[in-house]
């Protein structure tokens, strides 16, 4: 009888032994996890501060560059065989570059899809 007391103390010991090393895989984990989900929030904040190029001085009226904003006019052509009018591309990024920069101060609303 008492090397079964013995025997059972000794399995609970390494059940124990067994759950302490589960628990610290774990928290390794965990920490892995947390790691990357930091990385991740960074990298968000830092796509939310886009600034596209400005026209110097806002010559012509323009707000952003626009040598930048003909070549995004091409771009589109290209790939989708339609034109798109200049100031609409322009419109588009300032709106853009409004919003990210609202999300990234928390102040999105929410999506109502």
């Amino acid at each position: 009888m008492g090397n079964s007391v013995i025997d059972n103390v000794l399995a609970l010991v390494d059940v124990g032994n067994a759950a302490a090393r589960d628990l610290e895989y774990a928290k390794k984990q965990a920490g892995i996890w947390n790691d990357e989900a930091v990385r991740l929030r960074e990298e968000l904040e830092e796509t939310r501060k886009v600034k596209f190029p400005r026209q110097p001085g806002g010559e012509g009226g323009w707000v952003i560059d626009y040598n930048f904003l003909k070549k995004l006019g091409a771009a589109v052509l290209r790939e989708s065989e339609y034109s798109v009018d200049t100031e609409d591309i322009e419109r588009l990024l300032l709106v853009l570059e409004t919003v990210l920069a609202q999300e990234e101060e928390g102040n999105h609303e929410p999506d109502r899809s």
